[in-house]
């Protein structure tokens, strides 16, 4: 049986290290997607030795902005026309940024990192993850309960005329992510690919992200939650979700690291709210 390939964003991440180990170790290709050549050979080269695999590989560019999105597309789909998971495990979350800052593209950094990029890029890639009868794996927070009223600023999401804050824009975008895998079936039926929407305590496991945070937040999460969830299991949880035929069957999207339906802000199932975001987000892609 050929290998099913697995791309991973956010590749130099400690979580994505331990979901590539797994993958590999799995038999799957791997692929690491960076920001930085020299975080990325590093996260690459760890993952080979962990995996003692040497089908793990590495892409370097910038998934927010438009030419760097289509460029990592055409390598990808070069070198393996066939995408059994794509998971969107990159985020950008300096949520010590106090000013609202644009991408090269002119798109505010929360929203271009953390929702438009992984959008695009799965479209992107869309004829490869039919061709795999992919599954599109997005990375909720579950620390979207302390806003259970939060909703998508369809009007107004990167914050052009409204007080801009790191926090409101970072669970703003996750919130997002969650719509479109919740909308994902709808808007993608018939291709045989599927979305899911992992709540994990990322945070908790993976330190360091931790010196993002400000430091009120960072006392938070010296030690993971009561999970009991460490690298190597989020790791794992990864790839069972990527790649287990169990997992198709499970009728929920938003699900924890138990792979049971999950808690979400009641917006997040707004099906009109979810379309709203949908054409909103189609449209930035086509700019």
């Amino acid at each position: 049986m050929s290998r099913k390939t697995v791309v991973i964003t956010g590749g130099s991440s400690e979580g994505a290290q331990a979901a590539a180990v797994a993958a590999a170790k799995a038999g799957a290709n791997v692929v690491l997607l960076s920001r930085s050549v020299q975080r990325g050979e590093a996260a690459r080269d760890e993952v080979i030795k962990r995996s003692r695999s040497n089908e793990v590989h590495l892409i370097v560019g910038d998934l927010a902005l438009r030419s760097s999105a289509r460029e990592i597309a055409r390598q990808l789909t070069g070198a393996f026309p066939a995408i059994a998971a794509l998971i969107h495990h990159g985020v950008y979350h300096q949520l010590r940024k106090q000013t609202r800052e644009l991408t090269e593209d002119g798109v505010e950094r929360f929203w271009a990192y953390n929702h438009i990029g992984p959008f695009r890029l799965t479209h992107l890639l869309k004829d490869a993850l039919i061709k795999g009868k992919g599954r599109v794996l997005v990375v909720g927070s579950t620390r979207l309960k302390v806003y259970p009223r939060l909703q998508v600023y369809l009007d107004d999401p990167e914050f052009t005329t409204r007080s801009f804050s790191p926090t409101r824009a970072f669970y703003q975008a996750k919130l997002a992510q969650l719509q479109f895998a919740l909308a994902f079936e709808r808007h993608w039926a018939g291709t045989g690919v599927i979305a899911k929407a992992l709540c994990v305590p990322a945070l908790g496991v993976d330190p360091s992200r931790r010196s993002e945070l400000p430091w009120y937040r960072r006392l938070a999460h010296v030690v993971p939650g009561g999970s009991g969830l460490t690298l190597q299991k989020l790791g794992e949880l990864y790839t069972v979700a990527a790649l287990s035929p169990a997992v198709a069957k499970i009728p929920a999207v938003h699900v924890d690291h138990r792979l049971l339906e999950a808690w979400a802000p009641i917006a997040a199932f707004d099906v009109k709210q979810q379309d709203a975001l949908w054409a909103l987000s189609m449209r930035a892609l086509a700019d």
